[in-house]
């Protein structure tokens, strides 16, 4: 069982064994990450068993010599063994089977190419022989035939009329001279016909099952270098106790019973098989272990107080889709009417007009399918706007229904000895945070501690099971260099290092209380500041006027949080250097909206610098609010003229401010459109020349922009181009980010195939936006694939299609948009490449 045999087709066999190649690629490269992290991990796991041991002997309370002593002496000095040992293991991992998978990946896109490459030259040479040149000479073969027919004819006329002398030798001649011509065109048919039927033959029997044959032997040694490799890495990470035996046995098992010779069998006979069954799709109700509402039990769609606008804003979309969608279903069912008819039209010639209905009926195939998709497509977007429809239309002029209700949350009763006052004083706060919020999730509804966490404790539990809120907290508490106003609480855990360090914090999810963090037994620990009736704040002993007095005594009287916890204030971690006060800040008008908030015009107080105050909305979900400020953490390590700088962030107290230079001339994207007119070629390619000088900055760093476009760019003196919202970048250390999830937010137009199809991204992927980007500023901001849907854009590119160049736009520029639209993101040019192809187009005049 082979290729050479089986896989010969050059429909589905070939699209299969192609897609094969991908997978195999993305699993070779999965593999790659998987080591990587391995040795990042198996690194650090090293570094902490020897920090075990360092901890151990700086520590030694005996001074004799015990059996105990000796035993825990062995105990120290084996577990520094099994640190070299692993460390070792990673060191040879890192310089040997890292190295390998790399090589060996580098050799599957040799072998890949090699195929690809083979494969279109003998099917292009078998299209030459057997189509074109014997219809070749079938044509003259029929031409000769029509001229010798009418030599013939005129020379048995001129018999018949008794003509002599010239004529009839003229007439002679030219009969002699076509039957000539039609006997030497019936030889080169014939020789044709013959040479193409060896030539398919060929192709057939020796060309085709070569190559591919060849191209399984390459795959098989790919297949054994991979099964070595995997052997090598199975060996290096075999750390022999027990409970890893079994499960290295097994691997060790599977590993010995790979063949390379068998590796394909079961991909060979998997496209013999019948359509999978369909997958049972029910909903689960184990969604509902956490927590149970009557209003879900129906399984049907809720609509109340809560949900109302987000129902009318996903029918309005709904609705919108399938408008758009039967706009594209009405024009292919158009289109394949008339296909249809030029089909019969074709038909009703026979024979001469056969190999343009072959093509005609092709396209009528695709059309078919084209609208079976959109078939498919527009009963799932009918279903679902019906869904919410109904519910609306049930609805009618009534108001909503509320999405909870206030009376079934209770407050707990006070400890004994408790004053009722502090209670009534909390359900106070409550009913007035639920009515600022409307009913529907913008106020405090609740006074419950944060999020649970696997690290959090009992400690955020004061004495009386609930938790008090300050409301007015001091103002001196933000000049203290340990409080940290609103940052996210995973922030946290990365500036508390070492055992003892701790800092304040307002409660990202609780806007007004805040909570003591600290590292205590290697984990982070989070206390809520809790305040009595009289507005003092406390722990669990004594009570004090002020959060800064308290956390001052806790400090310096070096007295347990908590007597549970045990853990001890040793070292304040002070404020970043970016934090900015709110006061230092002047809001002026609003300049637009971005995806978290408001962005404002402002001044820096002390020296009336203007900036741009990006803004986030206090209702929004504490996972909202951290990636928020990742755009921050983000900007804080960058510095080049082409990424927009950020000058300080505000989060003290709610809302939280990001602060950045303010670029006069607003985003690149509505500048084209409404300056775009009055610019020369050569300073769009300079602002293009920017923007890529931005990137390759980026590039360098390992940062994944992620939503490149000229709607995030902005435009500052002299038409200087910044890159800016980093709202969705990441920073990686190999430049690979996956995600997971669905099509929600994505830009589209502006993704890379292998980010919309398995949410793979990296500056390749930039890379793919920036082509796009560069279309956009030469078509003056208009909207890529004018004229289609999302949908019928990403189908098209996976079908090739690529857009044209833009009016006026010069062919080395839109030489780098295509090349920046290779569908293999490997064969894409770096940012630094492109910035120096730009940098010469730059110079010259167009």
């Amino acid at each position: 069982m082979g290729f050479g045999h089986h896989l010969q087709s050059g429909g589905d066999a070939h699209q299969a064994l192609l897609h094969l190649m991908d997978q195999e690629l993305k699993l070779l490269e999965t593999i790659q990450r998987c080591i990587h992290i391995r040795i990042k991990s198996d690194r650090e796991y090293a570094m902490a068993l020897s920090g075990i041991t360092t901890f151990a002997n700086k520590h030694k309370i005996l001074d004799i010599e015990t059996p105990t002593l000796n035993a825990w002496n062995t105990v120290i000095e084996e577990t520094e063994t099994v640190s070299r040992y692993i460390k070792q293991n990673a060191e040879e991992l890192s310089s040997v089977t890292l190295e390998r998978i790399t090589a060996l990946i580098r050799d599957k896109k040799q072998t890949q190419q090699i195929y690809k490459t083979g494969r279109e030259r003998i099917d292009q040479d078998f299209k030459q022989v057997v189509d074109q040149e014997v219809n070749k000479q079938k044509s003259k073969y029929k031409e000769a035939g029509r001229e010798t027919s009418q030599a013939k004819r005129k020379f048995e006329e001129s018999v018949s009329k008794g003509k002599t002398g010239r004529d009839l030798d003229s007439a002679k001649d030219r009969y002699v001279k076509k039957t000539r011509k039609l006997h030497a065109t019936h030889n080169d048919y014939l020789l044709a016909t013959k040479s193409a039927i060896l030539h398919q033959n060929g192709y057939r029997e020796t060309l085709l099952p070569r190559l591919l044959d060849s191209h399984q032997q390459n795959q098989e040694e790919i297949a054994d270098q991979l099964k070595d490799l995997l052997s090598d890495y199975q060996k290096k990470t075999n750390l022999s106790r027990k409970e890893f035996q079994s499960s290295h046995r097994k691997v060790e098992e599977t590993l010995a019973a790979l063949q390379s010779k068998e590796e394909y069998n079961s991909f060979i006979q998997q496209h013999k098989h019948e359509p999978p069954p369909y997958v049972n799709i029910d909903f689960d109700k184990s969604v509902w272990e956490e927590y149970k509402d009557p209003m879900l039990e129906k399984q049907e769609v809720v609509l109340n107080n809560l949900t109302f606008e987000t129902v009318q804003h996903s029918s309005t979309m709904f609705e919108t889709s399938l408008r758009d969608c039967k706009a594209q279903l009405d024009e292919k069912l158009k289109q394949l009417n008339d296909k249809e008819t030029e089909i019969a039209e074709l038909q009703k010639l026979g024979t001469e007009g056969k190999p343009e209905c072959g093509v005609k009926t092709r396209e009528q195939r695709e059309l078919s399918q084209a609208i079976n998709e959109l078939k498919c497509t527009e009963m799932k977007l009918t279903a679902q706007e019906e869904m919410l429809q109904s519910k609306i239309s049930e609805l009618g002029d009534k108001e909503p229904p509320a999405g909870i209700d206030i009376a079934d949350v209770s407050v707990p009763p006070p400890a004994a000895g408790e004053k009722t006052g502090g209670i009534k004083k909390i359900k106070s706060i409550f009913y007035t945070g639920w009515k600022m919020g409307g009913g529907g999730g913008g106020g405090r509804q609740s006074v419950s501690s944060e999020d649970p966490d696997p690290n959090d404790l009992q400690e955020e539990t004061n004495d009386d099971g609930y938790h008090d809120v300050n409301m007015f907290p001091a103002k001196s508490l933000t000049d203290e260099e340990w409080y940290h106003g609103a940052i996210p609480r995973t922030e946290t855990s990365q500036l508390l290092k070492e055992e003892g360090d701790f800092l304040v914090r307002e409660s990202s999810q609780k806007p007004g209380e805040y909570v003591l963090s600290v590292k205590w037994g290697g984990i982070p620990k989070h206390f809520i500041i809790q305040s009595n009736a009289e507005g003092q704040f406390r722990f669990e002993g004594q009570a004090f006027p002020t959060i800064n007095q308290l956390i001052t005594h806790q400090w310096q009287s070096r007295q347990p949080v908590t007597k549970k916890s045990g853990t001890i204030l040793a070292n304040p971690v002070q404020k970043d250097k970016w934090e900015l006060s709110h006061d230092d800040v002047i809001i002026g008008e609003k300049l637009g909206r971005g995806n978290f908030g408001d962005v404002m015009r402002g001044v820096l107080k002390d020296d009336k610098t203007p900036v741009a105050v990006k803004t986030c909305r206090e209702t929004l979900p504490k996972q909202v609010k951290d990636k928020f400020l990742m755009e921050a953490r983000i900007l804080k390590q960058y510095d080049h003229p082409n990424i927009v700088r950020l000058i300080g962030v505000c989060s003290q107290r709610h809302p939280v401010y990001i602060v950045m230079e303010l670029v006069p001339n607003g985003d690149f994207l509505t500048f084209l459109r409404n300056q775009g007119g009055t610019l020369t070629t050569n300073q769009l390619v300079q602002m293009s020349l920017d923007a890529a000088s931005g990137m390759a900055y980026l590039e360098a760093k390992n940062c994944i922009h992620r939503d490149l476009a000229a709607r995030n760019c902005l435009v500052g003196n002299n038409n200087a181009v910044k890159i800016s919202d980093f709202g969705m970048s990441r920073e990686e250390e190999d430049g690979v980010y996956n995600v997971s999830g669905g099509m929600k937010q994505i830009p589209i137009k502006w993704t890379a195939p292998e980010a919309m199809n398995y949410g793979r991204y990296t500056t390749e992927s930039d890379v793919w936006s920036y082509g796009v980007l560069l279309w956009e500023v030469f078509s003056l901001g208009s909207t890529p694939y004018p004229g289609m849907t999302n949908q019928a854009a990403r189908e098209k590119i996976e079908h090739g299609y690529r857009m044209s160049a833009p009016e006026n736009c010069p062919q080395e520029v839109y030489e780098v948009m295509l090349s920046c639209w290779k569908y293999q993101c490997s064969e894409r040019p770096l940012f630094s490449d492109i910035e120096t192809i730009l940098q010469r187009l730059s110079k010259l005049k167009f």
